[in-house]
């Protein structure tokens, strides 16, 4: 979490353009604490992107599954890895996001600690892929929304809107909230 706080503050800064930040998971689904920061840091959601996850466990070159003790992931990772995790009996230790866990493995040096990552977080780390499509669903996707802090004059096509709002808890309110999408037959979807 602290490092897509980190990047949510740079970008309110004006320091990052733009930034893709996964949403929703085909299989965990939502990413709550992303809907969060979006109310927490008021940044534009300019697009989104599907991608298919293929998940690899990542290590020191040269290691071998049967070294492997601990497991550093990404909740959402976890949740789509824990078939592979549970048959291989390794321990899960949570961490703030997937490329993150293979930075600290490499810094910890530890021959009996992995990542869950991607291939590209594999070679940005300069580490070693153990064993690839530790997934246990081949379909996993993730929606990510591709955000601003900035004012663009990209052109977009309006085909989607996201609204992300908070509402008194009491009786009604959320009602009262969705009522006029309803009123002005405007669809929702989720």
């Amino acid at each position: 979490m602290q490092n897509f706080q980190r990047g949510f503050l740079q970008g309110r800064k004006g320091r990052i353009g733009f930034r893709a930040i996964p949403i929703e998971n085909s299989i965990t689904g939502s990413v709550i604490q992303n809907f969060d920061l979006l109310l927490k840091y008021g940044v534009k959601i300019i697009g989104e992107i599907f991608l298919r996850i293929k998940h690899c466990l990542i290590s020191h070159r040269g290691n071998e599954l049967k070294n492997i003790r601990r497991v550093l992931f990404h909740p959402q990772a976890l949740a789509q890895c824990s078939e592979f995790l549970e048959k291989h009996n390794l321990e899960p230790v949570p961490t703030y996001d997937t490329a993150g866990a293979v930075e600290i493995v490499k810094k910890n040096g530890n021959m009996e600690e992995v990542a869950i990552a991607s291939r590209l977080a594999a070679k940005i780390y300069d580490m070693e892929i153990i064993v690839k499509d530790i997934q246990k669903n081949p379909y996993n996707i993730t929606r990510f929304f591709v955000i601003t802090r900035k004012n663009n004059s990209l052109i977009i096509r309006k085909e989607k809107t996201t609204i992300v709002f908070t509402c008194d808890n009491v009786p009604g309110s959320l009602f009262r909230c969705l009522k006029g999408f309803a009123d002005n037959k405007i669809n929702i979807t989720k």
